[in-house]
């Protein structure tokens, strides 16, 4: 299923330092720098470890923004609420390996 992410949000990350560099992938996934996502707040899960851990955001517009936690600059995959949720979910029933 395709959703589309709130224009709202597009336009204010390529509003942000350097449009040049949001990205629309083949698949329609948006990836910017992490840096240009302006009111980003970062959280890492309390069950990280120290390496590999990833960080998401909760953007306006209830998309989410995740990132790799030791590339804070790097880039980010920003997630519409849909498309969010069906990874949460899929997460909780075991469909990516045992919990």
């Amino acid at each position: 299923m395709h959703v589309q992410m709130q224009a709202a949000t597009v336009d204010r990350i390529r509003r942000s330092r350097d449009p040049r560099k949001v990205i629309k992938m083949a698949n329609d996934r948006t990836v910017v720098p992490a840096q240009q996502i302006d009111g980003a707040h970062w959280r890492k899960s309390t069950f990280s470890g120290q390496h590999a851990c990833v960080e998401v955001a909760m953007l306006d517009g209830g998309e989410v923004a995740v990132r790799h936690s030791r590339q804070p600059g790097g880039p980010a995959l920003v997630f519409t609420p849909d498309e969010w949720s069906a990874f949460l979910q899929g997460a909780w029933h075991g469909e990516f390996g045992d919990r």
